[in-house]
């Protein structure tokens, strides 16, 4: 974990390496293994091609554990030096500064990383990397980084899994501190952007947007705000701006915090699917839908866009596929369930399915998608008023997607309606008041040459 730290310093500047005394024909991956015997650390960086999963150099940095942040600086500069990287100024200064004075505060910090820092944390990854930090900030109360990351976790559970409320005033407490003691800590300002964009705080898109770009003007190799940029945009209507912010998240974490890509769908690759979707590019999508080795739990968005192309027997097919016998499937499955049974026209079914997922809600905050699917079945059954409601309903719920709610054709039949074109016409002069808000804080975090 201390490799995987100290390499990333240097992999996250953002560059692509050509070039290591040789030419090689691929742009090249830094990945690090450590093995820790007693008081003794082994770290061994490699350079990987990304397609073959060649190594192309490898070499090794051997270390006490008592010099456990030496490790992480050594590291870091040599390779940055062989790679022939200019590390930003911000970035050199952070391998001088010290995250913590003590090294089992900064342990118990790396294993919380590895309980819920992932792609899809679980409820109890989240709640155990809570545990893990809430010690290591009871060994360093001036541990910001620990502190940040708690915060972080904390407002994922109540994002994710509707956790008591109260951690979000926690989590406020933890970024005030972090940020008392050091103001530049770009994972901080990530936090924060977070804690105020939910169905408890209020979808404070303004605040969120300024909080993540604020992160990456401190941090411009900050993987996470990239991400929360790329869904701030794309539940807003604006899929460029989303699909470049994912992009870049993805090249600077290819592996997409995946460990192995067999089993873990990543964050960013789904959401790029879905962005696509959005934008009515429903081929492209599949193409990307089917390049991912795992689609796990984004199975309900693939049966989607198949509808999308005329195939909602396909999407049928494949949620049964993937589907756990004697489970319960949660409401987004199951609104897509309703809109593929709407579209073959079986009503009963499709009425059936809405009915579950309209109470299966595991998050209040997350269930804006499950929301517009259920819009979408309702205007495929011919049920206007209950599709208008459901979308109002997606749109005060942290999803006002203009272009996707005008465009879509799951709700072709709503255009002209009153009801409907009243909605629209609302969520189109929000959306124009939000783009002035991204070019704002576009401009205002820009960074400076």
């Amino acid at each position: 974990v201390i490799a995987q730290s100290s390499v990333a310093t240097v992999a996250a500047s953002g560059k692509r390496v050509k070039e290591i005394g040789m030419a090689l024909d691929a742009d090249a991956l830094v990945e690090g293994q450590v093995e820790r015997a007693g008081d003794s650390i082994r770290v061994r960086v490699m350079l990987v091609d990304p397609r073959t999963e060649e190594t192309r150099w490898s070499q090794r940095y051997d270390h006490t554990s008592k010099d456990v942040f030496g490790v992480q600086s050594e590291v870091a500069a040599k390779v940055a030096g062989l790679l022939r990287i200019q590390l930003a100024a911000r970035e050199s200064r952070s391998l001088g500064r010290l995250p913590t004075t003590n090294p089992d505060a900064y342990d118990l910090y790396l294993r919380a990383r590895s309980q819920g820092g992932h792609a899809n944390p679980s409820r109890g990854g989240l709640d155990s990397a809570i545990v893990t930090l809430s010690k290591a900030v009871r060994l360093d109360s001036n541990f910001a980084a620990a502190r940040a990351f708690r915060a972080s976790m904390l407002s994922s559970s109540v994002f994710l899994f509707d956790a008591p409320p109260e951690r979000l005033d926690q989590a406020q407490a933890d970024i005030s501190t972090a940020l008392a003691i050091d103001s530049t800590l770009a994972e901080a300002w990530e936090a924060r952007s977070t804690l105020v964009w939910n169905a408890v705080r209020g979808w404070n898109f303004g605040e969120a947007l300024a909080d993540a770009q604020r992160a990456l003007m401190y941090r411009p190799s900050l993987v996470e705000a990239h991400n929360d940029l790329g869904s701030l945009y794309f539940h807003y209507g604006f899929h460029d701006a989303a699909k470049r912010e994912l992009d870049l998240s993805l090249s600077l974490d290819p592996l997409d915090s995946c460990g192995s890509r067999a089993l873990c769908t990543g964050f960013t690759r789904p959401r790029l699917a879905r962005v696509l979707w959005y934008q009515q590019q429903f081929d492209a999508a599949l193409k990307f839908y089917a390049a991912m080795p795992y689609v796990g739990g984004f199975v309900w968005e693939y049966a989607v866009v198949l509808s999308d192309v005329g195939r909602p027997a396909d999407g049928l097919a494949a949620l049964d596929s993937s589907r756990r016998p004697g489970t319960l499937e949660g409401a987004d499955r199951e609104a897509a369930r309703g809109l593929l049974y709407a579209t073959l026209n079986r009503r009963g079914e499709a009425l059936g399915q809405l009915k579950a997922a309209a109470g299966h809600s595991t998050s209040r905050s997350h269930f804006h998608h499950a929301q517009f699917t259920i819009a979408c079945a309702y205007a495929r059954l011919g049920m206007t008023t209950e599709a208008v409601a459901w979308l109002k309903q997606t749109a005060e719920n942290g999803m006002p997607n203009y272009p996707l709610f005008r465009n879509d054709p799951n709700l072709r039949s709503l255009q002209g309606t009153p009801t409907y074109e009243a909605l629209m016409s609302g969520l189109k002069l929000q959306f124009e008041a939000n783009a002035k808000l991204v070019h704002a804080s576009e401009l205002a975090f820009a960074p400076h040459p």
